[in-house]
């Protein structure tokens, strides 16, 4: 599941990718215009937020258009119209309950009661202070922002991953899993902009279903092709879904009922559940077949697909249940359910899979700096509002009354700022990186002893051992220059010194992927031994056994003990020539006095 699964890549015309890209562009700025609008509203950053005193929802006994009143608050504009609970209500012009209220404005419905008809105008009056919706208000935003960072997962994927068959697949699946609410944009407020608008909110949840290919396609890379008839099912499956769901967006706009069958507003979410678990259903017979590493990441998308499915399971139910899609007084949990999920658990555990273990080939490697940035960040931002929050509490006068107060004040958060960030930093390396730094510190004490050593042969046995270990178990390999002008290991085997990796190591004097150069050695990374400018040895790791890729300060460490290893096995080479030239040299010595002997002795 790593490069050799994933050398795949689309080579589609120019034209087909912008047309795509085209076309991403337009379903994810419309899934996130109307989010992001929605969030805004919802904290009040748009002015005054309207008061819902009641909602309209389908009800197949409900006259063609017209909508069933629940939940009409006694005090509110839609009672003070007339209106009750019960009440079927056809508003001007028909989709109005679908664009979002705006304090101020006024509004027509028509009013069914029991086949009697009437005409109602309602003002939409401002959200009183400390009123239940906005309590409300909070969950809902809350759940919408945690939509968005599920879209932004998707969308992080399709960039880094763009090219990659199943990253964009699995890209354009999250970017349509979740809901930001059903009312249109403020500027969406006639039908030539407010119909598209909601047909693409709709619909844009059938690509939820590429999944399903996605999951496929893992399961080919653990147990090959797939019979055609998986495939052509899912095609089926997917053309059901953008029919169905077109019908079903012309049936909630115009409040039609044709699939009130199905689930009514719930139906959605019941596409998404059904294509969710198919999914995670080949992902499992995938997970069956593959190896420790491959079931590692599999395992990471098979629990992150599970709290989706959860979570639109939920949604689905409750939608059945009230009419409306997270609606209702009695939905309050389900909203911080739904969020947890679909904005903290699934996400992470997608971009831990996607970062950490490198489920696709992104060529992006996590690391302490990009822990540390995000801490510091965070540290940043919490101060500052901090340094706000002063501002604006600390009475003026004090301001005022001295430039020295506001220095000090800006002063003492700055070195405070440095204390936190110096102790957080120490506790995150405690607790998520104290692995990394006993294995390096195991690995820099063999370093440390192999001056010590006295023969080639145990420290180099020595250091591929600990090279193992370090790796968790990668296969090592160590070779060194024969007099032949070649590198040979231990057991024999050559490879050629002008060997494209070989001429890397040469050139730059580091740590290179053999793969990349184009180079026929097997092996994950190729570490020099460099002895004067010229490649004295060096040593081929293997892939991990965990199917992690090797961290970039784990290259570094590996490049640093390779290179004083290959040191200290020059300096033993050097040690035992010198030791051979005196012993060389006592041997002339003895000869010499024994032929001078011979000579007087002749004479």
């Amino acid at each position: 599941m790593t490069n050799r699964a994933e050398s795949a890549k689309l080579n589609w015309p120019r034209w087909q990718q912008v047309l795509l890209i085209a076309l991403l562009v337009v379903l994810i700025g419309n899934r996130l215009t109307a989010m992001v609008d929605m969030a805004a509203y919802r904290s009040g950053l748009l002015g005054q937020v309207a008061l819902n005193s009641g909602r309209a929802i389908p009800d197949p006994n409900a006259p063609a258009g017209f909508g069933r009143m629940v939940e009409v608050d006694p005090n509110g504009p839609v009672a003070k119209a007339g209106i009750r609970n019960g009440d079927f209500v056809r508003t001007y012009l028909p989709y109005y309950y679908q664009i979002r209220p705006k304090v101020g404005d006024s509004t027509n419905f028509t009013l069914d009661r029991n086949g009697v008809r009437s005409e109602h105008q309602i003002v939409v009056e401002p959200l009183p202070i400390g009123h239940v919706q906005a309590r409300n208000n909070g969950l809902r935003l809350a759940n919408v922002l945690a939509v968005i960072i599920s879209i932004l997962v998707g969308c992080f994927i399709l960039w880094r991953g763009w090219g990659n068959p199943a990253a964009m697949l699995l890209g354009m699946a999250l970017a349509a899993i979740g809901r930001g609410g059903s009312n249109q944009p403020p500027w969406a407020t006639d039908l030539g902009l407010a119909a598209p608008m909601w047909w693409l909110l709709i619909v844009f949840n059938a690509l939820v279903v590429l999944l399903i290919p996605f999951a496929m396609r893992m399961f080919e890379q653990q147990a090959g092709s797939l019979p055609r008839w998986h495939w052509r099912l899912f095609t089926t499956w997917l053309v059901w879904c953008f029919v169905s769901l077109h019908i079903y967006g012309w049936d909630r706009f115009w409040l039609t009922y044709y699939l009130n069958w199905a689930g009514g507003a719930g139906y959605p979410s019941l596409l998404m559940s059904i294509s969710i678990a198919v999914a995670i259903a080949y992902l499992v017979a995938g997970w069956r077949k593959g190896s420790a590493a491959e079931r590692n990441r599999i395992t990471l998308i098979v629990f992150a697909l599970s709290a989706y499915l959860f979570a639109t399971v939920l949604v689905s139910l409750d939608a059945m249940r009230t009419g409306t899609i997270v609606g209702g007084e009695s939905s309050a949990s389900l909203i911080y359910f739904n969020a947890a999920m679909q904005g903290v658990v699934a996400p992470g555990l997608l971009a831990y899979a996607v970062l950490r273990h490198k489920l696709f080939d992104l060529g992006f490697a996590v690391n302490r700096t990009l822990v540390f940035g995000s801490i510091s960040l965070i540290l940043l931002v919490g101060f500052a509002l901090i340094e706000w929050a002063v501002d604006h509490l600390v009475p003026k006068s004090w301001h005022e009354a001295s430039a020295f107060y506001s220095a000090g004040i800006a002063v003492g958060l700055f070195l405070l700022f440095h204390r936190i960030r110096d102790a957080v930093e120490h506790v995150i390396e405690r607790l998520f990186f104290r692995s990394w730094h006993q294995n390096e510190a195991a690995l820099k004490r063999l370093v440390a002893a192999a001056a010590h050593v006295e023969k080639p042969e145990a420290l180099a046995g020595n250091f591929a051992a600990e090279l193992g270990r370090f790796t968790g178990g990668a296969d090592v390999a160590l070779y060194a220059r024969t007099a032949e002008e070649n590198y040979a290991d231990a057991s024999g085997a050559t490879i050629d010194a002008d060997d494209p990796a070989l001429a890397a190591m040469r050139a730059e004097q580091g740590a290179v992927v053999p793969v990349e150069l184009g180079s026929s050695i097997e092996a994950a990374l190729a570490l020099p031994m460099m002895h004067q400018a010229a490649l004295a040895g060096f040593v081929l790791l293997g892939p991990k056994p965990t199917g992690e890729d090797y961290r970039p300060d784990e290259i570094e460490v590996l490049g640093w003990a390779t290179q004083q290893v290959g040191l200290d096995l020059q300096a033993i080479r050097v040690r035992e020539l010198e030791q051979s030239v005196i012993k060389l040299e006592a041997r002339n010595a003895n000869l010499s006095d024994v032929l001078a002997q011979a000579a007087a002795i002749k004479a």
